[in-house]
């Protein structure tokens, strides 16, 4: 009996370690897509060429390793922007839809 009560306590440690080990994986994939946006163009209500021009604008005056977010009501910027940013080498780290309008985040690497 007292054997099965630690064979009981033991597996539950274990499980518990488990538990733990897992969240601290996801937080750790979670962690690896944020990045720190160094400067943020607010962008709705302005349409095409808008708010590229304004990216591009911006990309001219700031440092490399800048992050930049573009946020955009033009339906076109999800795609004109990644597509520009390819085109001149830089970075695109995403594109997501909130709340009716995109936030596009690209980085400055030279």
């Amino acid at each position: 009996m007292l054997e099965a009560m630690l064979n009981k306590t033991i597996e539950k440690d274990y499980q518990e370690q488990q538990s733990l080990a897992d969240r601290r994986s996801r937080q750790d994939r979670r962690n690896q897509f944020e990045v720190i946006v160094h400067r943020t163009l607010d962008a709705r209500g302005a349409y095409c060429p808008g708010p590229l021009m304004e990216l591009i604008w911006t990309m001219k005056r700031e440092p490399v390793g800048t992050v930049i977010e573009v946020l955009s009501s033009d339906p076109g910027s999800n795609k004109e922007i990644p597509y520009w940013i390819s085109r001149v080498g830089q970075v695109h780290i995403g594109t997501r839809e909130i709340d009716g309008y995109w936030s596009i985040v690209v980085k400055k690497i030279k």
